[in-house]
């Protein structure tokens, strides 16, 4: 009648215990006997002592000795009230062994509590435990929906038994057309999509949406755009669909129309939403300005209240829009209102300066650049005076730092002192010429371990070296640094698919060179290897004579852009 003493006894017990059944037994009577002094977290610790050792590969079969530790775990946080970690170990034990909430169900003998399972709070955290289980096991799901539909048979609810039960051969058959993706194999992954919607019409408005979804990436937009149309016909109620096909109107430029469907999405929604930003974009492409600003102003809502909206979205994306709106209104000549929120985003920026110390730099000189759209040249050349100290500071510690004189350099520029820019450019380049001759000089084979990266670090040099000679209009020695990078990525280049990231890497070098007969034929290159792939948007830009994106900085593995003052890396994995 003793449990302090039980336990005592029961810790030295443990201690002289070789791993194995019984160790798993006594940390089990150990937690009972902490649980029955009060002491539950020592309990909790104890109980999943147990379940640990029985969980081990050693000991499979002896898992559903487990059951009373299981049980215990789970009644105890009930006890204290944590729900959802009581659902956690019923969910751990499924893992490991599928059958073991059975165990929990009383037998036919104790009517009344057999008769009062169904429904109950155990119950229902059961259900719940193999849901959670079957969705973080997707690619393992068949065993425990198994034991799931039977556990439903048990108290007659047949229509769920069978739900799941049709759920195994449609997981099966999804799994392998979304393989068939993957492979490219798009005619085959449709068909399996078509065969489902006769096999499950309930879920049809899915499978049109798959459909529709492969056809968006062979660019068969007008299929796509039916398709679309169908899943909408079964679910008129999902935004979703009315999202997909506004993305796919803007892939036809038909602005009007992805207009109208992100209108229908917002409608759905009822509130603030993401998509507002996208809707503005839609209105300031067919130069509906103040619609657009209309649905800036709605996007705001959503960026200052944090509703649905990401840390990323909360950082960046306020500051942009408020940028977005005072553009608009400068297009629109109303020049109250663009200064409005331009001093709004100059604001936004002081905010971000407290809250992250190490961009404080980058949107000093966001601040200083809105300073200068509305005519306050002093206070800008204040802000870039200060941060051309700053950086004055961090180049004696970086001498060699590309990315430092670049900054520096393009800061005189902004104060107008072309002669130091000049200067600082200069410098970079003496650095460049130094960096790639020493290089050039030094052996390597394809078979040197770093091989790779000493070839990136040259193409970032080059890259640098290209970019300063355009800063001073060094044009032709600019081209010469240009086409060593080509050189460079026209060996790698192979009839694999592992070629399209060093091809597209080549089309924008070319893009840079003024020379998009070349870029052209180098994106022609990559659908003769890949028919689906973005190369085709590429060259319809190109020959409409749009502007395509380059890259700032080219390696062997990645491709570096700026845009709003932040890097950012395309990575090879992401661009095949």
């Amino acid at each position: 009648g003793s449990s302090i003493d039980a336990a005592e006894n029961l810790k030295e017990a443990i201690n002289s215990f070789d791993y194995g059944y019984n160790l798993s037994d006594a940390w089990y009577y150990l937690g009972l006997s902490y649980e029955k002094n009060n002491q539950y977290d020592e309990a909790v610790k104890s109980y999943e002592n147990a379940l640990y050792i029985n969980a081990d590969s050693r000991l499979d079969d002896y898992f559903y000795g487990s059951l009373y530790t299981v049980k215990s775990l789970y009644d105890l946080y009930k006890k204290l009230g944590n729900n959802d970690e009581a659902v956690y170990a019923l969910e751990n034990s499924i893992e490991k062994d599928a059958y073991i909430p059975f165990y929990f169900i009383p037998f036919p003998n104790r009517k009344e509590e057999y008769k009062n399972f169904k429904g109950s709070e155990i119950y229902n955290d059961i259900v719940k435990a193999y849901t959670n289980v079957i969705k973080n096991n997707s690619y393992n799901a068949k065993g425990y929906i198994s034991h799931f539909s039977h556990f439903y048979e048990l108290y007659k609810e047949y229509d769920k038994a069978i739900e799941l039960h049709n759920k195994i051969s449609k997981e099966s058959y999804e799994n392998i057309a979304g393989i068939y993706e993957k492979t490219k194999n798009y005619d085959k992954a449709i068909d399996i999509y078509k065969m489902l919607i006769n096999m499950y019409p309930d879920n049809s408005a899915c499978f049109f949406n798959y459909i529709a979804s492969v056809y968006r990436k062979t660019k068969n937009y007008e299929k796509s755009i039916n398709y679309y149309k169908k899943a909408l016909e079964a679910d008129s109620k999902n935004t979703d669909y009315y999202i997909n096909i506004a993305e796919t109107y803007e892939k036809i430029n038909n602005y009007e129309e992805a207009a109208n469907y992100y209108n229908k999405a917002i409608e759905l929604y009822n509130r603030p939403c993401r998509y507002y930003e996208k809707l503005a974009e839609a209105y300031k492409n067919i130069g509906k300005y103040e619609k657009a600003i209309e649905a800036y102003k709605e996007y705001l809502k959503i960026v200052n209240d944090g509703h649905e909206v990401s840390y990323l979205y909360t950082v960046c994306f306020k500051l942009n829009t408020l940028k977005n709106i005072a553009h608009l209104y400068d297009k629109l000549n109303d020049i109250e209102n663009r200064n409005l929120y331009y001093k709004k985003a100059i604001e936004r920026c002081g905010e971000l300066i407290k809250e992250y110390k190490y961009y404080q730099k980058m949107y000093l000189e966001e601040m200083a650049d809105i300073y200068m759209k509305i005519g306050c040249k002093e206070e800008a050349f204040e802000i870039y005076h200060d941060l051309i100290k700053k950086y004055d500071k961090e180049i004696l510690k970086n001498k060699k730092d590309y990315e430092l004189l670049e900054k520096h350099g393009d800061l005189y520029g902004k104060i107008d002192n072309k002669e130091k820019a000049f200067e600082i450019y200069g410098k970079a380049i003496g650095l460049c010429l130094k960096k790639i001759e020493r290089f050039k000089k030094t052996k390597i084979s394809d078979t040197d371990e770093e091989y790779e990266d000493k070839i990136s670090f040259c193409m970032e040099d080059l890259s640098y070296l290209a970019l300063f000679y355009q800063k001073v209009s060094r044009y032709e020695e600019a081209n010469l640094a240009y086409e060593e990078l080509i050189k460079i990525y026209e060996e790698k280049v192979t009839d694999s698919e592992d070629s399209i990231f060093y091809l597209e890497s080549i089309a924008e070098i070319y893009i840079k060179l003024n020379n998009s007969d070349n870029a052209l034929k180098t994106y022609k290159r990559i659908l003769e290897i890949d028919k689906y792939n973005d190369a085709e948007d590429k060259i319809r830009y190109i020959q409409s004579g749009n502007k395509i994106r380059t890259a700032h900085i080219f390696e062997l593995s990645h491709r570096i852009y700026m845009q709003h003052g932040q890097t950012e890396m395309v990575s090879k994995k992401f661009c095949n």
